[in-house]
């Protein structure tokens, strides 16, 4: 019987809605009969440089919610380096992914990732792009903190 494949993929998470739930399903599918998903959740600090923002729920909550998703096998806090090359190398040496699942809008880190693997010269495992997923216009993190924002200033009493 050959061995399950292991499949990693990484996000921010930061509020998660239908299309990550998607993104994670099509990434373990990836791996075929048996895969295991391992997710790897984006240190605070790492979102707040790449948005300019705090994160509305810090790595640990974030780390807590994918655990709990069904097609989450593990998860774990990535590196806390800002070079993402380096990021991506520590991933690939601790984890040994089969399958890398890279988001649609995960342009850079696909890039990066191919780089990586090519100097490293590891051709174990495989770049996967996962299709963008439109369920209308909830289907964004910054379109619900948006509407919550404005729900909330909506609410508020002078």
């Amino acid at each position: 019987m050959a061995k399950p494949k292991v499949v990693v993929a990484s996000g921010r998470f930061d509020l998660i809605h239908k299309a990550h739930i998607r993104y994670l399903e099509r990434a373990k599918a990836a791996g075929g009969p048996g895969a295991k998903l391992v997710v790897v959740v984006a240190r605070d600090r790492l979102v707040k440089r790449e948005t300019g923002a705090d994160p509305t729920f810090d790595e640990k909550s974030r780390l807590y919610m994918i655990r709990t998703l069904k097609p989450v096998d593990r998860a774990v806090l990535g590196p806390s380096t800002y070079d993402l090359k380096s990021g991506i190398r520590r991933i690939i040496l601790k984890l040994k992914p089969d399958i890398i699942a890279i988001g649609y809008d995960q342009k850079w880190i696909y890039s990066q990732a191919k780089e990586v693997m090519e100097e490293m010269k590891w051709h174990k495992t495989k770049l996967v792009r996962i299709r963008r997923f439109d369920y209308g216009y909830l289907s964004h993190s910054s379109t619900i903190k948006n509407l919550i924002a404005s729900n909330v200033k909506g609410k508020r009493r002078t």
